[in-house]
């Protein structure tokens, strides 16, 4: 497999506080990777530094060889790597295909019949606006409109966050699917179980390092893991 992403030794902070700490992190082309931790390990700040809303003070980021580090967050989205974001944050006042549509405006390709062929409670709300959508609707939206910008690698944050057990289980088997259509997945979560479950390899972030890496089943089978993240003792 060949690397499709890599961080190496990132430093990003808020002001004077340090969140990230020198984290080296790498994923290969056509994997699931998932990014562990408890709240304020530094998972989000990690996805958005790779997304360019935030700036490393050191380090480097490569994505398919070459160094993204400066680079505008739109630019990235052009490149093919593509956030969807904590909290869904889709637009409430556009209907369902116009928020669909926008997520194809700066990098074209997402197939609309395709994306309502994976997700038909949009093809069915499709004139209905966004903002009266069920919070699962809603995070399906969200991650359709991602599909929309046609994705080379796909940046999940918190897909599960205030949604039911039963369409928590319907967004993970969505993004299995998304991923063997040969997209390439970054998940941060903390439905540690869910994730790993699904996950070729993952890390776990703790206080801004990398703790812990390997294969998802290494990591489930983890007694250190299943204490800490897993409510396993």
């Amino acid at each position: 497999m060949s690397i499709l992403l890599e961080l190496k030794d990132i430093e990003t902070s808020y002001g004077d506080v340090k969140v990230l700490k020198g984290i080296s992190i790498s994923i290969n082309r056509g994997e699931i990777v998932s990014l562990i931790g408890n709240n304020g390990a530094g998972k989000s700040t990690t996805l958005m530094t790779i997304s360019g809303i935030l700036r490393p003070n050191k380090g480097d980021i490569l994505f398919n060889g070459t160094s993204i580090v400066g680079y505008p967050p739109h630019e990235i989205v052009r490149l093919g790597l593509i956030q969807c974001p904590e909290g869904r944050r889709i637009f409430p006042r556009l209907t369902v295909r116009e928020n669909l549509l926008m997520g194809g405006f700066l990098r074209s390709g997402g197939n609309l019949d395709l994306v309502f062929e994976m997700f038909p409670v949009l093809k069915e709300r499709q004139n209905q606006y966004g903002g009266t959508l069920s919070g699962g609707e809603q995070q399906m939206l969200a991650l359709a409109r991602a599909l929309m910008s046609n994705p080379v690698l796909l940046m999940l944050d918190e897909p599960s966050l205030g949604i039911s057990p039963i369409i928590t289980q319907r967004i993970f088997e969505h993004i299995e699917e998304i991923n063997k259509k040969g997209v390439t997945i970054l998940l941060v979560e903390q439905n540690a179980y869910a994730s790993l479950k699904i996950s070729h390899r993952a890390y776990v972030l703790e206080n801004g390092y990398i703790k812990i890496e390997g294969t998802g089943q290494e990591l489930l089978d983890s007694e250190e893991i299943k204490v800490a993240y897993l409510g396993i003792r």
